[in-house]
């Protein structure tokens, strides 16, 4: 969902109903959203910015509604600075279906969260986990393969030069059950510095048993450098810039047959987790095949 100035909430992503509710309009079919988007569209070409993908798509009214002021405060760049890939992503719906991603074969949560999933998979004799454990370069010489999902420029030192990264402050907050929002995830369109809040009773798994209270999360987007270093978005700017400085990276780890770098910090790319997961995967099969 996603809350306007108003404080309205809508279905995003944009679909049916959220193009009935925002114009005013009365469409039923596909075919009828599809033909009024049409008419909003404002065709750039070529497509670079993300600016030209959602002007070209759904024209300036939602673009300036649902992304432009969000992305202010994601990226701290406007729409027009941004790469097209990363709101590529974001598909716009002709029906009433609210899902993100539709057309995944599989989509479900772990039945007892995400902890003890992992808690299963660590449950191994040939596994091992440290924690709170810098990296060395020491280490590689008692392994055969190293999988890294460090910062590709931060295992060189950054000669090259620093890649730049969004970061989260993440803002746990208790509230009373009763009180609390019945959708698991709302998206603020406004200008100000939160960008969404997650209540996580809502989630399949998460609500472990019946209190009086419920945890909701807001998140405050900020520069890495803002909060102890921590990376989740690589920066993708229109011109290709940081992607230039980290092909230059990968070049050099691509003479190392023993380092694999996954992840998002890894290879700076914007990728959802099922992705990391079939990258990481990839890459061990084709290690495994050498062996």
């Amino acid at each position: 969902m996603a809350l306007l100035d108003n404080d309205r909430k809508v279905p995003l992503p944009v679909n049916l109903d959220t193009i009935n509710a925002v114009f005013g309009t009365q469409l039923n079919a596909p075919e009828d959203v599809m033909s009024y988007l049409a008419s909003l569209a404002l065709p750039r070409s070529p497509v670079i910015s993300a600016e030209d993908h959602l002007y070209s798509t759904i024209g300036k009214k939602l673009t300036d509604l649902f992304f432009r002021p969000y992305t202010k405060k994601m990226w701290q760049m406007d729409l027009s600075e941004i790469d097209a890939a990363v709101v590529r992503r974001l598909q716009i719906r002709t029906d009433r279906d609210p899902r993100y991603f539709l057309t995944d074969t599989f989509q479900a949560m772990p039945a007892e969260g995400y902890t003890k999933a992992f808690e299963r998979i660590f449950d191994h004799d040939r596994i091992s986990v440290s924690l709170s454990t810098s990296f060395s370069k020491d280490k590689l010489a008692g392994y055969d393969a190293c999988f890294n999902s460090m910062p590709i420029d931060e295992f060189y030192e950054f000669d090259l030069g620093e890649l730049p990264y969004r970061s989260i402050r993440f803002h746990l907050s208790e509230h009373i059950a009763a009180d609390a929002e019945e959708d698991a995830t709302i998206n603020y369109t406004h200008a100000y510095p939160y960008s969404r809040e997650t209540w996580w009773h809502v989630l399949p798994g998460h609500h472990v048993r019946e209190t009086s209270h419920v945890l909701r999360t807001i998140e405050e987007p900020c520069c890495y450098r803002d909060n102890n270093f921590e990376r989740y978005y690589p920066v993708m700017d229109r011109d290709h810039m940081h992607e230039s400085l980290y092909e230059r990276y990968a070049a050099r780890a691509a003479g190392d047959d023993h380092m694999f770098f996954i992840g998002r910090c890894g290879t700076y790319k914007y990728l959802d987790m099922h992705q990391v997961i079939n990258q990481s995967l990839a890459h061990v099969s084709k290690w495994m095949a050498r062996t």
